[in-house]
């Protein structure tokens, strides 16, 4: 077996041509063949380290911890790079979408020798960065007990059955509405919070979406209002990380009880968006009416009220940020 730097990889990582031979491979040519030399041995021997970790998850896992230790023993500019690719390994076996890993290390690279800079705080996956969205997530989303806004939001939903939820951070509220609704459609554009939302939800009847609802298809820009809260970043323009823009109504929705938007000001595009699920389907309408939110769009709540009185909706109560409308009161 071939060596680096003067160690022996069969020895350190563990293998050798009988592993290989176990998993299909048997290291040389056909029976009477001279052994390989050169540099058709080291690619023989990389096809066999290959075939070891298709075979299993935690054979690759194993061998990808056993060459970390390797890699220990070069340079440190190497070690810390190849961390990175640790790192991301881990993540691809734990989250269900292993592309948005590799858009992960495109858009965001990473800090601190980590692929994502998350980590989880008590039971949550959540962005380093955050010092302010978390708790009050926590409170408002009534998961710790009591009386939180989505129990007050549920007494003007009727059927339970489908919710959409535009703006589901890192997955607080879409868990809770999986304990609700039978089915949960989930959207989050920051891809950083998208992550967490996948790690944090894995119940079988939601569904997410690294999107922005809007009133048109077409792209857009993630932007932050502050650089330590994750739950104020907002569609706009200008520099930042694309994101695609999706409309309610182009979703093919056949049932929705419950449109819930809380996307920073992005709230009456996205209801634009979804006319014709307003008209036919009726569903309850919780919107986020932040005057300076919506500012940053050039229209104040009560265009809002207006819009969706035209719909036939009235609002019938306000909770905390938050708007309830219903069709026809």
């Amino acid at each position: 077996m071939f060596g680096f730097d003067g160690l022996d990889l069969e020895v350190a990582l563990g293998v050798g041509s009988d592993d290989f031979a176990e998993e299909g491979f048997d290291g040389g040519g056909a029976k009477g063949d001279q052994e390989p030399d050169g540099v058709f041995s080291a690619l023989l021997t990389a096809l066999g380290l290959v075939a070891a970790l298709a075979s299993s998850m935690p054979v690759a896992i194993s061998f990808v911890t056993r060459l970390v230790g390797i890699m220990e023993a070069i340079t440190g500019k190497v070690f810390q790079l190849f961390q990175v690719f640790y790192h991301a390994f881990l993540f691809l076996v734990e989250v269900e979408n292993p592309l948005l890993l590799y858009n992960g290390i495109m858009a965001e690279g990473f800090q601190a020798n980590r692929l994502v800079p998350i980590s989880k705080r008590g039971d949550w996956w959540w962005p380093d960065y955050d010092q302010l969205a978390l708790v009050g997530i926590l409170r408002e989303s009534g998961v710790r007990g009591g009386m939180g806004d989505i129990d007050k939001m549920m007494v003007f939903v009727k059927d339970r059955r489908v919710v959409v939820h535009a703006g589901a951070n890192c997955g607080i509220w879409t868990k809770r509405y999986a304990g609700l609704f039978d089915k949960v459609w989930a959207f989050e554009p920051d891809l950083l919070n998208f992550v967490c939302l996948n790690l944090n939800v894995r119940e079988p009847n939601v569904r997410v979406f690294n999107q922005a609802l809007g009133a048109w298809p077409g792209r857009g820009v993630m932007q932050e209002e502050t650089p330590d809260n994750c739950g104020a970043l907002y569609v706009g323009t200008g520099a930042g990380r694309g994101v695609e823009i999706v409309t309610v109504d182009d979703l093919g929705l056949t049932v929705c009880d419950l449109l819930q938007l809380d996307v920073e000001g992005y709230e009456l595009l996205a209801l634009r968006g979804a006319v014709k699920v307003l008209r036919e389907l009726r569903p309850t309408v919780v919107a986020e009416t932040l005057r300076g939110h919506a500012g940053r769009y050039g229209y104040d709540p009560e265009t809002i009220y207006r819009f969706l009185s035209d719909l036939g909706y009235v609002r019938v109560e306000k909770i905390g940020a938050d708007e309830v409308f219903q069709y026809g009161g």
